[in-house]
């Protein structure tokens, strides 16, 4: 199939499933027991609404104190991204857009990748799969920092097997830095930096590890750096706090009893956050596959797939099975949302194996079904959503569905009274 036809219908089918993941139907903000109402539309907007759209305020140069407040300044690489056409286009369709072209951009960079190391076959498969994806439909129709991780993910994938694959310094050194800068839209590099880390001694090239772990870091705190020495904000705030707060808590203090309950519930929180994370469907599939290469005796992982997994495993570990800390808890089953950039090892694991087209085809339309479950009324959607990241007490998507409507972009119902 040519190659240009094929990513045609394939990027409506995104922008199609993003739409319908916008408006009072967002998943990040319906999931919420209680979302913030646009009182000019009725659409909805999480809870931390506010932090996101102070980054755009800092970037006008509005007074600081329209924007200081917000914990995500760090984050500048999508609100750069985003800047033009939100001002274009309006916030809620200028974010729209803004995801919709990240995510085909980060979409193509994998599929380029596949098609040259497995097929276009393979490309094709891997196509399908990740624009049906549910971690794109969840975070992609708001207007947030969030919405760069699926296409940051499978970037930095690419560059890590790219990683795996050289041994010339220059280029170790380029790739390092340009996973580097996509860190600035996200904090991804808790997954791949140990991931470059392990990879790199996998390979030994010792010489080449200090200078690419400074590379990696180097535009995370070139931004820290800005924004406190030219915007007057310090770098340090709770989210920048938390995991030295859980390393800390490795230290001495230990509450015995309640550790070894929290251990003793750490097997149900890895089943619940291995699934979970990556809305079931797909990790399933990969498990499945997994197995049948075992029976095959065709199931080992290529060198930048188990360092992934093992950066994420590392991280798990990290989180769960640390004694009891006081204030933010990075560990149990409601942050499995923590753990999706695994889904580009399951990807890329999947169609390397090529596995039977009624088997990829069920996955296909078992991820496009829980896109669609607001729309359609699908139950399964409420629980997938809820489990990916348990914001709430409990599944809140239909209830709030049911209370504000199902009006994606564009349905406009202005709400009196509502907040902003």
């Amino acid at each position: 199939m040519n190659r240009i036809p094929a990513f045609v219908p394939a990027m409506g089918l995104l922008f199609f499933l993003l739409w319908l993941s916008s408006g009072t139907l967002s998943p990040y903000a319906v999931t919420l027991e209680k979302p913030i109402v646009d009182r000019d539309c009725g659409y909805l907007y999480n809870l931390d609404h506010t932090f996101h759209l102070a980054q755009y305020r800092m970037l006008d140069g509005q007074p600081k104190h329209t924007w200081a407040y917000s914990p995500v300044l760090r984050r500048v690489l999508y609100p750069l991204c985003a800047y033009l056409p939100t001002k274009l286009l309006g916030f809620n369709w200028g974010g729209l857009l803004t995801n919709f072209l990240l995510n085909a951009f980060g979409i193509w960079v994998f599929m380029c990748l596949i098609r040259r190391e497995i097929g276009e076959s393979a490309a094709q498969v891997a196509l399908w799969v990740i624009v049906s994806y549910p971690g794109i439909a969840y975070w992609g129709a708001l207007p947030y920092a969030y919405g760069i991780i699926v296409p940051t993910t499978l970037v930095c994938g690419v560059l890590l097997y790219h990683l795996s694959e050289e041994d010339r310094p220059a280029r170790i050194y380029l790739y390092a830095l340009l996973m580097g800068v996509l860190f600035t839209g996200y904090d991804l590099y808790i997954f791949f930096l140990p991931a470059m880390g392990l990879l790199l001694l996998f390979n030994r090239r010792w010489k080449e590890i200090p200078l690419a772990f400074v590379l990696v870091m180097l535009p995370t705190m070139a931004v820290m750096f800005i924004v406190q020495a030219v915007y007057g904000v310090g770098a340090s705030n709770e989210n920048t706090n938390i995991y030295r707060v859980v390393l800390n808590s490795y230290f001495g203090g230990y509450d015995f009893a309640t550790w070894k309950w929290l251990l003793k519930t750490a097997p149900w929180v890895l089943l619940h956050n291995f699934f979970f994370s990556n809305f079931v469907f797909l990790p399933l599939c990969f498990i499945v596959v997994w197995l049948w290469r075992i029976s095959c005796k065709d199931f080992a992982l290529l060198p930048f797939e188990w360092a992934l997994l093992a950066a994420a495993g590392i991280l798990w570990a990290f989180n769960n099975l640390a004694p009891p800390y006081e204030g933010w808890q990075m560990r149990g089953t409601w942050i499995a949302r923590m753990y999706q950039p695994v889904f580009v090892v399951m990807v890329y694991f999947l169609v390397r194996h090529r596995p039977p087209k009624w088997f990829v085809a069920g996955l296909i339309v078992a991820q496009i079904s829980v896109c669609l479950g607001g729309v359609l009324h699908l139950p399964h959607t409420t629980m997938l959503y809820h489990h990916f990241y348990e914001h709430s007490p409990r599944p809140m998507y239909h209830v709030n569905l049911d209370t504000y409507g199902r009006r994606p972009l564009g349905f406009c119902e202005p709400m009196s009274g509502g907040q902003r």
